[in-house]
């Protein structure tokens, strides 16, 4: 049997520092359902093979820029693609094997060595392996040039006689373009389960000085990589998010819910919500009813937030009501096809189509 995320709550209450706004903590599934697929193995990145070696100098846009730095060499090299691809590489694994989901992570050297096997899928399934991770770097391009930007201004000599001064600034502007991507493969029958794109792009602009220093555009790309980490772990893994609801204010007014409205400000949250349903139960005031259904739902309990809510419309109906019952229902059926991700309920890819691992692959 699968081994099952343990988490100490799935809805938790959190103080906020509005008084007036409860916090509801609950599951996000993830798009690509990896429950099934809890042991894999993470390939290298697949580099852009397509990439283009830079010019031997940064290219300038006017004369000036040409005739001051027109011989500066280029800040990269053709083996830019390979280092990137590297750090998508790092990036993949880091994620993964961090995210604490994932019950065995086969690592790329031998993840590689076995997809250059005949005999690839009968050692994927001796390691156990249910699923291949292939991230690949789909595009990427650096663009630089420097250009020069010319101002004129008035001053005056000793004899207090005008005269023009042309001042000229240099600029050195690079913007690196990138397109990643992330594959799931089904180990056994090669079916794709699914991808994720990444489509990125950073532009920057430095005042030249007496010397030009061009960093290695590669610090770049790595920090754009690094970037996707958070969503390639949402795309994958089951994650914890939040609802902030403000509670329904006190109109109609009614004075003896105020004391309600106290108990929520001084933290008891518990005592406010027996306080607000015990004053909808007596009087039918409508946001005593769906103030104890919030604080229902943010102490833990769905079923008896909707159970409150039901009773609510039912007395008197209003949209606010009818909305709060649609987004704990949401928020409910979240938490559920989290639940099923988390415990491995899913099926798995039968594979009579052909495999979709030697299409991704033969772009190596």
């Amino acid at each position: 049997m699968r081994k099952v995320f343990v988490f100490l709550s799935i809805l938790v209450l959190l103080i906020s520092s509005c008084s007036t706004t409860m916090r509801i903590r609950y599951r996000q599934p993830s798009r690509i359902d990896m429950g099934s697929y809890r042991n894999i193995a993470i390939a290298s990145s697949i580099p852009y093979r397509y990439f283009r070696s830079p010019d031997r100098y940064i290219p300038t846009r006017d004369n000036l820029s040409r005739q001051n730095h027109g011989y500066i060499p280029s800040s990269y090299d053709s083996s830019l693609s390979r280092r990137v691809a590297s750090a998508l590489t790092d990036t993949v694994v880091k994620t993964l094997s961090e995210s604490n989901y994932f019950e065995s992570v086969m690592l790329p050297d031998n993840t590689d060595r076995i997809l250059s096997m005949e005999n690839r899928n009968d050692l994927f399934e001796w390691y156990g392996v249910d699923a291949i991770v292939i991230p690949k770097v789909d595009s990427m391009s650096v663009q630089e040039f420097i250009y020069s930007n010319s101002s004129s201004r008035s001053v005056f000599n000793s004899s207090g006689e005008p005269r023009i001064v042309r001042d000229v600034e240099y600029h050195y502007d690079r913007t690196c373009y990138l397109v990643l991507s992330v594959s799931i493969v089904d180990a056994s029958s090669e079916r794709l389960i699914g991808s994720v794109r990444f489509p990125l792009d950073r532009h920057e602009s430095t005042l030249i000085g007496p010397f030009l220093y061009t960093s290695d555009p590669y610090y770049t790309f790595r920090d754009m990589i690094s970037s996707i980490s958070g969503r390639l772990e949402r795309e994958l893994v089951p994650t914890l998010t939040y609802r902030d609801i403000s509670l329904m204010r006190n109109k109609p007014k009614l004075e003896g819910a105020e004391i309600a409205y106290s108990m929520v400000e001084e933290g008891r949250y518990i005592d406010a919500r027996n306080e607000f349903l015990r004053i909808f139960n007596v009087s039918g005031h409508l946001p005593s009813g769906y103030n104890a259904s919030l604080i229902t739902a943010a102490i833990g309990d769905l079923d008896g937030a909707l159970l409150i809510l039901s009773n609510v419309n039912k007395e008197c109906y209003s949209e606010e009501a009818a909305g709060l019952y649609s987004t704990l229902l949401e928020i409910k059926n979240s938490n559920e096809e989290a639940r099923k991700q988390l415990e491995g309920i899913g099926e798995k890819w039968d594979g009579e189509y052909g495999s979709a691992l030697d299409v991704i692959l033969e772009d190596e």
